[in-house]
């Protein structure tokens, strides 16, 4: 069903008819069948796992994958089986950076504002209340909150100011 509405979409891309061969019609849309892309998506997953810790339990579901026919049979296809693989490196993840001091992220005012409840100039007075009340900070960062939620639709400036009081 899913390999069918697949060759649908490469016979838009192309401009093929439906009666096209699905190899070449695959091909001149720059696709892959679906099933070959779930092999290839396995062959990539196994090969990824193979290489943790073996205390890891997803290497040791590789390993007791290994013997279903469909992931020996991609496993063997690709040629990796019984390559030599270097195995990953695991570390605990250090913070980006360390510092004696606190870090403190203010992101709401010090009374609720809105646009539809209160005037530029109470918006204002109620900014400057907060800003005045966080004092003095060897860094501070500065964002427009332009992005919806801090990650959609950006294109928000930033800006820091290192030693300001």
């Amino acid at each position: 069903m899913l390999e069918r509405q697949n060759n649908a979409a490469a016979c838009i891309i192309t401009g093929c008819y439906r009666n096209t061969n699905n190899a070449a019609l695959l091909a001149e849309a720059g696709l892959a069948s679906l099933a070959h892309r779930a092999s290839e998506l396995l062959a990539q997953a196994a090969e990824r796992y193979v290489r943790l810790p073996e205390e890891c339990p997803a290497r040791r579901w590789v390993e007791l994958m290994a013997e279903h026919a469909l992931i020996r049979a991609v496993l063997e296809k690709s040629a990796i089986v019984g390559v030599p693989r270097e195995q990953l490196q695991l570390h605990a993840a250090r913070p980006p950076l360390e510092m004696d001091v606190a870090v403190d992220f203010r992101l709401q005012l010090n009374e609720p504002c809105s646009k539809d409840e209160h005037s530029d100039a109470q918006r204002r007075r109620i900014a400057e209340d907060t800003l005045r009340g966080l004092g003095a900070f060897d860094l501070e960062m500065w964002t427009d909150g332009s992005a919806e939620e801090g990650v959609r639709n950006g294109g928000a400036g930033i800006v820091f100011y290192k030693g300001r009081s």
